[in-house]
């Protein structure tokens, strides 16, 4: 994984960011790993909009949507990379 800032260049709250991202991203894919939807509706807010983008073209918008997505889709078939932070 990339790292955001440097150690000579990161302010503390840089590295908290970071470190936030970090644990938002391994929560998210244990979650889909596990099928622990409650664990997976805790990484969204709740106007939130997974857009997986191309080839897929999925866009969801919304935990309840995101979640019922991640539901149905056979195992293994969920996107357990890191989601897009903006």
């Amino acid at each position: 994984m990339t790292t955001l800032y440097t150690p000579e260049t990161a302010s503390a709250r840089q590295r908290q960011d970071e470190q936030a991202i970090r644990a938002l991203t391994e929560r998210y894919t244990d979650a889909v790993n596990q099928r622990d939807w409650a664990a997976l509706r805790d990484c969204w807010s709740a106007d939130a909009t997974w857009d997986l983008g191309a080839p897929v073209k999925l866009v969801k918008t919304g935990v309840d949507a995101i979640v019922a997505e991640a539901r149905h889709a056979p195992a293994g078939d969920v996107v357990t990379a890191a989601p897009a932070i903006v």
